[in-house]
């Protein structure tokens, strides 16, 4: 019977190793997408208060070449390693109360954060759905607030194969708190309910742009008696005027419960404000309708605007 050498097993196993490990040569492992490595995520908390950081951060990693966004929820701000395949990315985040914000785009340029739209039947369950918007106005839909926001940004983000690749992401606010005060206001009560709505503010906020972006919207506003002869409240928005090169118009509309409304012109006030992080409002002087025992009741009248006229709207 005729054997074979004893070495020609071990030659035939040579051979095909020889020609897999061929085979492989031409991969690229910076691109290789079924190469996956640990990458640390870190945070720089320099540019946001202590008291406004969030308790996590969303972070969007989107593929330079394409695909899907990967998204991480991190909590441990001191550095956590994520799993991600190599590649190039650019990246965004940001965190806030999730409750309230809502990601809109699929693309590191396109993407923001915004809230939902609500509805005048929403907003104005407590004094009625009917009223009125000021001129010019009445296309904006009404956005909910977004509450304290932060985001960070980062592109071109080079993730070898290699291991001990750390991103550092450095946060800053997102958002604007604005302080609504009606000064000297004759006639404030108890039995009447107060609200406002403020025109021209963004809808949204871009991480890549790090600026107020979308459309123009209108906010509401719970306003609060703060004595005798005084309405404040406060709100916290994206900001003001999204559209460059065509500042918004706002228009600050209070309502009460027995169907008044007036309407100030707070454009100056918003632009001119020397911090556009904490912008105040003020109305100094306002002649609000006597309680006349109609309570809450919205429909003994249709909606008037003749007790003050001081602000023009032209």
């Amino acid at each position: 019977m005729k054997r074979f050498p004893r070495k020609l097993p071990v030659l035939i196993l040579w051979v095909i190793c020889l020609v897999a490990t061929g085979s492989c040569n031409h991969r690229d492992l910076c691109y290789d997408h079924s190469h996956w490595v640990d990458l640390r995520v870190c945070f720089d908390w320099t540019g946001v208060e202590e008291a406004d950081r969030p308790a996590t951060m969303m972070v969007k990693m989107f593929p330079c070449h394409g695909g899907e966004p990967r998204t991480y929820e991190i909590a441990d701000y001191g550095g956590v390693f994520i799993r991600i395949p190599a590649d190039d990315y650019d990246c965004v985040a940001y965190g806030g109360d999730y409750r309230l914000l809502k990601e809109q785009g699929n693309t590191y340029d396109e993407f923001c954060v915004t809230t939902s739209e609500e509805s005048m039947e929403t907003t104005f369950t407590r004094i009625a759905p009917s009223a009125p918007r000021p001129q010019g106005t009445e296309d904006q839909p009404i956005k909910g607030l977004p509450g304290k926001t932060c985001s960070a940004s980062l592109t071109s983000i080079h993730i070898s194969a290699a291991s001990n690749q750390t991103v550092t992401l450095s946060p800053t606010p997102a958002t604007a708190d604005y302080t609504v005060s009606i000064k000297n206001a004759e006639n404030v009560s108890d039995k009447l309910e107060y609200y406002a709505v403020l025109s021209g503010i963004a809808e949204s906020h871009s991480p890549s742009l790090k600026s107020p972006s979308g459309r123009p919207v209108s906010v509401p506003l719970d306003l609060g008696i703060a004595g005798s002869t005084e309405l404040g409240g406060k709100i916290t928005v994206f900001g003001h005027c999204p559209t460059k090169g065509s500042p918004s118009r706002h228009i600050l509309t209070i309502y009460t419960s027995n169907k008044y409304y007036y309407n100030y012109d707070v454009t100056d006030q918003i632009h001119g404000s020397a911090d556009p992080r904490h912008v105040e409002i003020i109305i100094d002087g306002i002649k609000l309708p006597p309680y006349g025992g109609t309570g809450l009741n919205p429909d003994v009248r249709d909606w008037s605007d003749v007790l003050d006229r001081n602000i023009s709207m032209n």
